[in-house]
């Protein structure tokens, strides 16, 4: 039967918009941190995810809405992930009940969002979308007005990171965005954060929004306003993940420019890399990232001195502990460390934990996945699955739409039919 959206679903209309600000609000922007006004904003977070969830509840019940088995059982293995997450740090109590309660509020949310329809799914993703290139906007023209003006008054804010602050950064807070300071990278220009909180952040969330929507980029300036946001966040997540969606992509477009696109860039990075030496400390230090020695990294910098003394130790430890981690947040207790890559998953919910997050994703990648993909979607899944390596975080909301988003977005139909309920599918 032929329903139309935009007379018979107004109220999911609603709960879409919802799920797209919930999805912004859990990347963590700087006005819901407790050293933003005493973290007045995350409560009224807490309470919107409240009255949200009794909202979803209330609906399920009254209009008995059935479940697809295989959106059932990513349901189902989601709530065993955030068991298996959760269980360690509840039985050694080094997790408070609000936490707990938090993260209850998170994953029923997540639980939901794998309930609506793909029509709705993608609805919620072109609204996030929107909603994301949208937060950098002014900070995008803050960031012009620096470069090309110099000094403009900002105000003072702490970071919420304990790691950030134990090192003695702090935040310049502008009208709608921050900047990071003193940053950890030396730059003749400052990095772009938006409102979040730090540059990486919006790189890696923008190379997925890109790679989702295939780089879209002629006539679409809400992807025009997040490249833009990418490229002077000087995420080298950014640009590794947009340099490898473009290769992946000539592969299938035009075998002839995929052999002269992967030799010139090998060419580039072994010149790069091994062939010239630099004295400048930014571009050496790029060199270094770039760098692979002993089947390693050289200027690996997702993890420093501190996390890796305490990962060795983790290795070293019980086979319960190995197997389990150390549990919620673990990572964020190691003094003076700050890490952003997939050991912490390692570190904080063990091996199994780590497999249970790849398996999760896997089966909701074989659950959406059209029965005749678009070689753009294979790309886009290969990107995400690379991002994991420096951003492990990603059974949250904001990931998740992504990468449902990005794999629906073989349907046909325009963004604004999905963003104003003009579009009709069958049910």
């Amino acid at each position: 039967m032929i329903l139309s959206i935009k007379h018979k679903l107004n109220f999911d209309y609603l709960i879409c918009i919802v799920f797209a600000i919930l999805a912004l609000l859990f990347i963590d922007p700087y006005f819901l941190w407790d050293t933003y006004r005493n973290g007045v904003f995350d409560k009224v977070k807490i309470l919107i995810e409240i009255a949200f969830i009794t909202a979803l509840i209330c609906k399920h019940i009254l209009n008995n809405v059935k479940i697809p088995k295989g959106k059932l059982f990513v349901s189902v293995l989601l709530l065993v992930l955030w068991l298996q997450r959760m269980l360690p740090a509840i039985v050694n109590g080094s997790i408070t009940l609000l936490n707990i309660l938090g993260s209850v509020a998170a994953t029923l949310i997540l639980v939901f969002l794998f309930f609506l329809n793909d029509i709705n799914i993608y609805r919620v993703y072109q609204i996030f979308t929107w909603l994301f290139a949208a937060s950098l906007i002014l900070g995008i023209v803050t960031w012009f007005l620096i470069l090309f003006h110099g000094n403009i008054p900002y105000a003072y804010l702490a970071p919420v990171h304990p790691g950030k602050f134990d090192a003695g950064h702090f935040y310049q807070l502008y009208w709608g965005s921050v900047l990071w300071n003193p940053a950890p990278i030396p730059l003749p220009i400052c990095r772009f954060c938006g409102i979040f909180d730090e540059p990486g952040t919006v790189g890696t969330i923008a190379a997925l929004i890109l790679a989702s929507d295939r780089y879209r980029i002629r006539g679409n300036i809400k992807n025009v306003i997040i490249l833009l946001g990418g490229i002077i966040s000087f995420s080298t997540a950014f640009y590794v993940l947009t340099v490898l969606f473009i290769i992946m992509s000539s592969f299938y477009k035009n075998k002839t420019l995929f052999v002269l696109l992967l030799s010139s860039f090998f060419i580039i990075y072994w010149v790069f890399v091994y062939g010239l030496t630099f004295e400048n400390p930014v571009v050496l230090r790029l060199q270094n990232a770039l760098t692979i020695e002993d089947g390693q990294i050289k200027g690996d910098n997702r993890t420093d001195d501190y996390f890796d003394e305490a990962f060795n130790r983790f290795k070293d430890s019980s086979m319960l502990t190995t197997i389990f981690g150390c549990g919620h947040s673990a990572t964020s207790k190691i003094p003076y460390a700050n890490t952003y890559s997939y050991k912490l998953l390692i570190y904080d919910y063990g091996y199994l934990g780590f497999f249970l997050t790849i398996l999760l994703l896997l089966i909701i990648i074989k659950v959406y996945m059209p029965e005749t993909p678009l070689p753009g979607t294979y790309i886009f899944v290969i990107c995400f699955f690379s991002s994991i390596y420096q951003r492990p975080n990603i059974i949250n909301l904001y990931y998740i739409i992504i990468l449902l988003g990005g794999i629906i977005n073989d349907l046909n139909a325009s963004d604004a039919q999905i963003i104003s309920g003009t579009y009709s599918y069958a049910d």
